[in-house]
């Protein structure tokens, strides 16, 4: 049943992934290019524009991008500011006003040169900002006796350039859950049952507890890890980089690209999971816990991979909804991120504490060490 399920949301991923936005005002442009992750900003101290990275220079109020006339003349520029009225320069000129929430239309046949600077003053979130080039929209000639809006028109859509890697990505993660769901049943059937999910008085003999390092375990670590990678690499498509866009990642890279860090991510994180388990058998020891080490491990995996499908199904559903120049909201993903930890360390507490007995001050210590100063430090580092 639940291979029916994950057939349904890989046809449905893939689907949405096949189609492609317009944008503009009325979706009446083609996006040639847009600057969504191409921004600078200038630095008084050194005189020169610098690379804007978001969350570290948020306080910027004036964002610039740089146009190449010569390959971009013939098309039109778009810009908006979203929430708060803007100003558009154009070579630090003012050229127009920005009107909350409203699209401006500006021709680049109307300047002259090689290169031109525009620049959007207004919001400090440059996620309220969009600057795109597009291509306008042909519409098809009617005779004056057809009514044009009766007519059905077909639309070119074009494409994020990763679109295939996110094909090829989704592919290998779908195929590897089909085989996984095949050779294991039973296995799959308990970690993804969310009825076993929240029960807390779990006995620690099951096969799957009392073995964390099995073959069967670790072949759903390696189907936890290739969903971080996943998680990765779509929150990056976005323009949220997480850990500093480590692969240079950006809209215009090659799926290829995007394809090897899914998989350096998944094997990091692999690493990670690994290391997790010891790290945990190490300080329950110091604590005097030890019993509680597979119990913990357990409900660690079991947990986050059935949080990180559903993060995914949403991520993805959002994605192919958001605008040319939006993307997510890094302040909504922190939180979602730190709710599910912090969600995760709850109920390792209470699955601990009922299936081992032991003394909840010890307990809270423990995890405090190995689950909420991790925590911290993780999401430190990677927003």
């Amino acid at each position: 049943m639940f291979k029916k399920y994950l057939l349904l949301i890989f046809s449905l991923l893939t689907t949405l992934q096949c189609l492609g936005i317009d944008g503009g005002p009325n979706d009446q442009y083609h996006i040639i290019k847009n600057f969504e992750n191409d921004w600078y900003i200038y630095d008084e101290s050194e005189e020169i524009f610098i690379p804007f990275i978001d969350r570290i220079q948020s306080s910027a109020q004036t964002h610039s991008a740089f146009i190449d006339l010569q390959k971009f003349k013939k098309y039109t520029l778009l810009a908006k500011s979203e929430n708060v009225k803007g100003y558009l320069f154009a070579d630090n000129q003012l050229l127009k006003e920005l009107p909350a929430g409203e699209w401006i239309e500006v021709p680049l046949s109307t300047f002259t040169g090689n290169e031109l600077m525009m620049s959007i003053l207004g919001s400090g979130n440059i996620t309220h900002k969009s600057l795109l080039i597009g291509s306008e929209i042909v519409k098809g000639e009617t005779s004056s006796g057809i009514e044009r809006s009766e007519i059905l028109t077909m639309r070119r859509r074009l494409l994020p350039p990763f679109n295939n890697g996110y094909v090829i990505i989704l592919t290998l993660v779908f195929l590897y859950t089909t085989v996984l769901s095949s050779t294991n049943p039973k296995a799959f059937g308990e970690y993804f049952s969310l009825g076993d999910l929240f029960i807390t008085k779990i006995r620690d003999t099951r096969f799957l507890i009392s073995k964390p390092l099995n073959r069967v375990n670790q072949a759903f670590v390696v189907l936890l890890s290739l969903a971080t990678g996943l998680l990765y690499v779509l929150l990056a498509g976005r323009g949220l980089y997480l850990f500093n866009n480590a692969f240079q990642l950006n809209p215009s890279t090659s799926s290829s690209k995007f394809v090897l860090a899914f998989l350096i991510v998944s094997g990091v994180a692999y690493a990670f999971y690994i290391l997790k388990y010891f790290f945990l058998s190490i300080m329950a020891q110091l604590f005097g816990i030890k019993k509680s080490v597979n119990v913990h491990y357990y409900k660690n995996i079991q947990f986050l991979l059935v949080l990180f499908l559903v993060l995914i199904v949403v991520l993805f559903v959002w994605y192919i909804n958001l605008n040319p120049g939006q993307n997510f909201d890094s302040d909504l993903i922190f939180y979602v991120f730190l709710l599910t930890y912090l969600l995760r360390t709850t109920l390792s507490f209470f699955s601990i504490l009922k299936s081992t007995g032991i003394q909840s001050l010890y307990l809270i210590a423990y995890l405090c060490v190995v689950e909420i100063l991790p925590i911290v430090l993780g999401l430190r580092f990677a927003f």
